[in-house]
C-alpha cells in the first residue's frame, strides 16, 4: 500500500475554524487589472501540468499538490481524443514556466465520473502520479475547503497562475503571478454567458470594478484562493472580452468529500 502524507486542510462553516491548517504567506497583490509576481515559497502548493508535444514539454494547465502522491486539476487537461498518461507531466516547485523544480510522471488521473466536457460541469481530477514526491520546502500541500461551505458572492479571492489571466496586459512572460479577484454571483455569471451552462457547482470571479476578466488558455486550473483556503480550479472563460465576462471555475466544496477518497487511494 502506498504511504500517503495526507494532511488536507479544511475548512468549516464560514471561514471561522480550520483542522490542520497550513498557513502560507499571501502575496501582496496590486489594485489595478495586473498582477502581482509570486515566488512560490509563497504559494508552495502550486503545480505546473506540462503536456508532451512531440519531444518538447510545454506548460498547459496548472493544478495544487494533495498528498505526496496525488495532484488535483481540472478533467479538461486530463482527457480527449488524444490524451495518455505518458503525454502529461508535472513539475511543482517552480515559480518559472517550465523551468526548475521538480519534474514527476502521471500514473493515471481520475476525473469525475460526471465531467461534461461539452459544458464543463464536474471539470475536477485527482491525478495519481507515478512516485512519491518529498513535501516540505517549496513542495507543500494545498488547503481544501470543507464539503458543503458556501463560497459568498463579492468575496476577496486570489487567483494564482502562469498566464495572462493574472498577469494582465498584451505580453506574458514565465513567471507566476497572483491576481485579486471578487466572486460573482451566479445569476449574474449566467446573464453574461447566455450561451452555455453555468453549473450550480460552479463558481465565478472578476476583477472587483469590472465584474469579469479575460481568460488565457494556459490558465486552465489555475488555483483560486480564499486566504489560504483552496476553493476553485478555473475552467473557462471568455478571452479578449474586456474584462466583460467572469471566469468561471469547479467549487472545490461540492467535490471535497470525492477527493479524500479518491487521493486516499
Amino acid at each position: 500500500m502506498a504511504y500517503l502524507a495526507f494532511t488536507l486542510t479544511l475548512l468549516a462553516g464560514t471561514f471561522g475554524k480550520s483542522w490542520n491548517l497550513i498557513f502560507i504567506a499571501a502575496s501582496c497583490i496590486s489594485a489595478n487589472n495586473l498582477g502581482t509576481r509570486v515566488p512560490i515559497s509563497d504559494r508552495p502548493s502550486l503545480a505546473q501540468v506540462e503536456v508532451a508535444l512531440g519531444n518538447v514539454w510545454i506548460q498547459q494547465c496548472a493544478g495544487a499538490v494533495l498528498t505526496n502522491f496525488h495532484i488535483l486539476s481540472v478533467a479538461t487537461c486530463f482527457s480527449g481524443a488524444f490524451y495518455r498518461p505518458d503525454t502529461r507531466r508535472i513539475r511543482l516547485g517552480s515559480d518559472i514556466r517550465n523551468e526548475g523544480g521538480l519534474i514527476v510522471n502521471v500514473l493515471l488521473a481520475n476525473n469525475h465520473h460526471s465531467f461534461d466536457p461539452t459544458n464543463m460541469a464536474s471539470d475536477i481530477s485527482v491525478v495519481r502520479l507515478s512516485s512519491a514526491i518529498t513535501l516540505g520546502g517549496n513542495i507543500q500541500q494545498a488547503s481544501v475547503i470543507l464539503q458543503g461551505v458556501h463560497v459568498p458572492p463579492r468575496l476577496s479571492v486570489e487567483l494564482i497562475g502562469w498566464g495572462n489571466t493574472p498577469q494582465g496586459g498584451a505580453v506574458t512572460d514565465d513567471n507566476l503571478y497572483g491576481l485579486s479577484l471578487t466572486t460573482v454571483d451566479r445569476y449574474t455569471c449566467r446573464s453574461k454567458y447566455e450561451d452555455r451552462e453555468v453549473t450550480n457547482t460552479m463558481l465565478c470571479f472578476g476583477l472587483p470594478r469590472e465584474g469579469g476578466r479575460d481568460f488565457f488558455t494556459r490558465d486552465v486550473g489555475a488555483p483560486v484562493f480564499y486566504q489560504n483556503a483552496l476553493i476553485s480550479l478555473i475552467s473557462f472563460g471568455e478571452s479578449d472580452a474586456n474584462n466583460e465576462y467572469p471566469l468561471v471555475g469547479t467549487g472545490i466544496s461540492d467535490y471535497t468529500n470525492w477527493i479524500i477518497e479518491n487521493a486516499a487511494s
